[in-house]
């Protein structure tokens, strides 16, 4: 009887673990303002909290049950940033330079935060003609713009989830 109530006991503890992450953004671009930026703790497709950072770029979220998560920084006129993490004990620490701009010519093939490589497709900039304007239509590129700025701009696109890459 003992040892039976032993092992609900350990099995009970494992199962209920939760922790905190902590984290700090550190902005590149002196012209934004951490009172807009939000922060996500995804889990798979699923929104499991949300948050504003304080003034200074910190976050915290109490009471996640021990996992696999994705973190997305979302801030207008920004590429949204997501970063997947693992939460196995009490707290974690997660130092975070935003926005980041860097995926554009790695020359890896592109992948999209949710983790599919299919239906991403090249992002063109500038004023399209009619041959681009057919690709567009058959979802074969996506249109960017006209105007590029420096090394901010996404070079690929998700049809599924209609996301910059």
């Amino acid at each position: 009887m003992k040892l039976i109530f032993l092992l609900l006991l350990i099995c009970s503890s494992a199962i209920g673990q939760v922790g905190e992450i902590n984290g700090h953004i550190n902005l590149k671009d002196s012209t934004l303002d951490y009172k807009y930026i939000l922060v996500y703790v995804l889990q798979k497709d699923t929104v499991v909290s949300t948050l504003v950072v304080n003034d200074n770029g910190d976050f915290k979220i109490h009471n996640l049950k021990y996992g696999n998560y994705t973190l997305k920084i979302e801030l207008l006129a920004a590429r949204d940033y997501f970063q997947d993490f693992s939460l196995n004990s009490n707290s974690i620490f997660l130092n975070i330079d935003y926005p980041t701009c860097s995926f554009a010519k790695s020359g890896k093939k592109p992948k999209c935060p949710f983790g599919h490589s299919d239906n991403i497709i090249p992002t063109v900039y500038g004023l399209p003609n009619k041959k681009m304007i057919n690709k567009a239509e058959k979802g074969i590129v996506h249109l960017g713009g006209c105007e590029m700025y420096a090394d901010c701009n996404s070079y690929f696109f998700c049809k599924i989830h209609s996301k910059a890459l």
